[in-house]
């Protein structure tokens, strides 16, 4: 038994996010957890164990969804107010989901995941564009190079 137990995450925060009136953050951290907070007054609202870890975390623009992506490549999603998961049925095939953030007019959510990036239409995660980004050639000295 703990008896004086710690509030909040148990190892470092990895990600943190804002809801546009700043009344909640939603962070992510080390401890393989997603949690809500009252910016007012610092409590804990709500934990979400994540086994494997959370690549990318955000709120969509209309504020009632917390998304994060997990390491194994999916995305999960719940609602904002009362924590229930409401992960669609049927993501894209072929998108691996990492970091994850949203265009400005918030009509879009944009993926990226190693060089793969892919927009996806918000909120009907219908796949608009993907895109392979080119890896930057390596200054490697070849051994034989050296004399």
């Amino acid at each position: 038994m703990d008896v004086c137990p710690r509030a909040g995450h148990l190892y470092a925060v990895t990600q943190a996010v804002l809801s546009q009136d700043g009344k909640i953050a939603v962070t992510s951290g080390y401890d393989r957890t997603v949690r809500w907070w009252d910016t007012a007054t610092g409590h804990e609202l709500r934990k979400l164990d994540l086994p494997g870890g959370i690549n990318g975390l955000a709120i969509s623009p209309d504020g009632c969804t917390v998304l994060a992506t997990v390491n194994d490549g999916r995305l999960r999603t719940w609602d904002m107010a009362t924590g229930r998961e409401t992960t669609p049925v049927g993501l894209p095939g072929g998108i691996k989901f990492g970091k994850l953030t949203f265009t400005p007019t918030g009509k879009h959510m944009i993926v990226a995941s190693g060089p793969h990036i892919s927009v996806l239409d918000w909120p009907a995660m219908k796949p608009i564009q993907h895109s392979n980004c080119p890896s930057r050639p390596t200054n490697r000295v070849r051994p034989s190079a050296i004399r």
